[in-house]
């Protein structure tokens, strides 16, 4: 699957805002690959047989499901920490709260050791650094996991701030944090561009601000 740019005329601007996951890089690989990891390390703690994975899966999804629902629009409705801690409850593990550290830190490590920089968003940056502009990251999610994405894309040279819906208290649509984002590079919203993959949340949000708004899409 390929991420296709579209050109961001960034005159007279001050500040790009930017998405992170599915603009900045792929989300799907890398999330399999982190949840391939954690049945893995299941698989070898508890002698699963191999037809429980879906079942493995699936649960995983379902209380990731429930967190979301529960703690939404909050940064933390995205925990993957909260998720695990849920399905160890249930199964009745001991200390299940250790657990889910354990796996909340085996799927971040897995996860972003197959992540890889997309390059029209390489191509992005570049260009408005060289423009001048202030970027910051504008995204869902808690904000100590998106501050490790953007250093191990190796965007921090050229992403000056980060905007997280956990520091703002909502996810987009919502305005708040949008002009988090804008009070962090000083910028107007008639000063500002945004580009992100979602219709509703990056494209509608940013406009209703009075933002420029550019969506990428995704081809493949």
């Amino acid at each position: 699957m390929a991420i296709k740019f579209p050109h961001v005329d960034m005159e007279g601007a001050r500040a790009l805002l930017v998405d992170i996951d599915n603009t900045l890089y792929h989300y799907d690989p890398c999330h399999a690959a982190a949840l391939q990891a954690c049945w893995e390390m299941f698989r070898r703690e508890e002698s699963a047989p191999p037809g429980e994975e879906e079942a493995f899966k699936q649960a995983y999804r379902r209380h990731r499901d429930a967190v979301t629902r529960r703690l939404h629009p909050q940064g933390a409705c995205r925990s993957r920490l909260l998720a695990f801690q849920g399905y160890f409850e249930e199964g009745g593990y001991a200390a299940p709260y250790a657990r889910a550290l354990a796996y909340d830190r085996l799927y971040w490590e897995s996860f972003i050791d197959v992540m890889e920089p997309e390059k029209g968003a390489q191509e992005l940056l570049a260009r408005a650094k060289e423009g001048g502009l202030k970027v910051v990251a504008v995204t869902d999610m808690v904000a100590a996991v998106q501050f490790r994405k953007i250093v191990a894309l190796g965007f921090s040279s050229v992403i000056d701030f980060i905007a997280t819906s956990e520091e703002a208290g909502a996810e987009k649509p919502s305005p708040l944090i949008f002009n988090l984002a804008l009070e962090k590079t000083g910028a107007a919203a008639s000063e500002a561009v945004m580009v992100g993959d979602s219709e509703e949340k990056d494209i509608a949000g940013a406009r209703a601000l009075g933002l420029r708004a550019y969506r990428v899409l995704h081809e493949g």
